[in-house]
């Protein structure tokens, strides 16, 4: 599970054609198109804005993607995705500043932000979607940090259920075993 910030080149963007960007490829001809170059762009300028990350560039021309430590950026030719998984460090205002950066990087190159959590669009620079990740972000640890604590006594007790099952059937088999060797 991740938060997910999709990013589409144009201005004509709303929440009524939003799907029909999304779900379609673009050729060079469409007016939200993103081309290699542009992707490279992108890529120059967080490194220039000091982002660390690794980048992996697809077998197809339509595709790269920037490995951070905790979340990633996928770049096709139709649009550009963050996604920051639900862990404890990407709630940190550390890297909520560093998407603030990125999602400012990509509107000054011309695209409009879409945050399909909550349906929003966003054009201006310094606009965020920080808080809606922060409060969803803390929702889900605080939901699965509750499971994995129950998880974690039902997993014990089951182990020692296990265990007792073991000694149980091998004092049964002994006690088979010795009855069966006095008759034979």
């Amino acid at each position: 599970m991740s938060y997910d910030i999709d990013f589409i080149r144009s201005n004509q963007l709303s929440a009524e054609n939003v799907d029909k960007y999304l779900e379609s490829e673009a050729s060079d001809t469409d007016p939200h198109f993103i081309s290699k170059e542009l992707m490279n762009e992108i890529k120059v300028e967080l490194a220039k804005r000091g982002f660390n990350f690794e980048s992996f560039e697809g077998k197809e021309e339509d595709y790269l993607e920037l490995n951070f430590e905790t979340y990633q950026i996928c770049m096709f030719n139709s649009q550009i995705a963050i996604s920051l998984p639900y862990w404890d460090v990407n709630s940190s205002n550390a890297i909520t500043d560093e998407v603030g950066i990125i999602s400012d990087v990509l509107i000054g190159k011309g695209f409009t932000g879409y945050d399909p959590q909550t349906g929003e669009l966003f054009r201006g620079k310094g606009e965020s979607i920080s808080t809606d990740f922060d409060r969803l972000n803390k929702q889900v640890n605080e939901h699965f940090s509750a499971g994995i604590t129950t998880g974690k006594r039902s997993e014990g007790w089951r182990l020692i259920k296990l265990g007792v099952f073991f000694v149980i059937a091998v004092i049964l088999i002994r006690v088979i075993a010795s009855l069966v060797s006095k008759f034979f």
